[in-house]
């Protein structure tokens, strides 16, 4: 795994978990999906249902539909950066004084890629999740956004943008975790890869984890 281009600082004795919680669905390795299955797996709800108390950061998962097939919005760190420089990211940054998560989500966006708050609809607080190295509560908002859309790297912040079919990561192969054992703890870090779509660029850490949690949320409405 030392093709791609994140440096993914592994410990000796990880281990390798292949199976996820989609494998042992019939439809597992389905060639398509629709950007209206991902809606109804999302639907009722509000956006700022999830207590975001003590969140400093927030990201965007944002959905592009493409001619009905729902794509993931993904960018590359500018490689410049003295923080996580070329690490695959959803669109997100730190809380400021004053403003409320969500709206820092739409910010940050508009900033990184040119996103309008306008051309985005919010249909859900995903979670508040936890960055186990440093302990960054960061809340996580699914997204929908118009394919109309114009987007554009910011050269200060993202290398590039990428649009990644979200039927791709269900793909047998393209997504695993790794148990992690530091100072006698474990923990599980998710990953995912496609030569195809991704080539060289590997998804790992929070921003696989938040992509996880969606995946498991459109393979329980499936499956009922």
């Amino acid at each position: 795994m030392d093709h791609f281009h994140q440096h993914i600082p592994r410990p000796a004795d990880a281990v390798r978990l292949d199976m996820t919680s989609w494998s042992r669905l019939q439809w597992a390795g389905l060639a398509s999906l629709t950007t209206r299955q991902v809606m109804s797996a999302f639907s009722g709800g509000e956006p700022e249902c999830v207590d975001t108390t003590g969140v400093e950061a927030s990201v965007l998962v944002g959905i592009v539909d493409r001619a009905g097939e729902p794509h993931l919005l993904l960018t590359r760190r500018a490689l410049h950066l003295d923080r996580d420089p070329g690490l695959i990211a959803l669109p997100g940054g730190y809380v400021e004084r004053g403003e409320e998560p969500l709206a820092t989500a739409l910010r940050e966006a508009h900033e990184e890629v040119g996103l309008q708050p306008s051309e985005v609809t919010v249909t859900r607080c995903l979670g508040v999740f936890t960055r186990s190295r440093t302990g960054l509560k960061i809340a996580a908002y699914l997204g929908f956004v118009d394919s109309s859309a114009q987007l554009t790297a910011s050269a200060g912040e993202v290398h590039e943008i990428f649009e990644v079919p979200l039927a791709t990561l269900f793909q047998e192969g393209s997504a695993w975790q790794e148990e992690w054992r530091t100072a006698g703890e474990a923990r599980v870090v998710h990953f995912f890869a496609d030569a195809g779509v991704l080539g060289e660029n590997l998804v790992w850490g929070l921003t696989a984890a938040i992509i996880w949690n969606v995946l498991d949320a459109v393979a329980r409405s499936l499956a009922v």
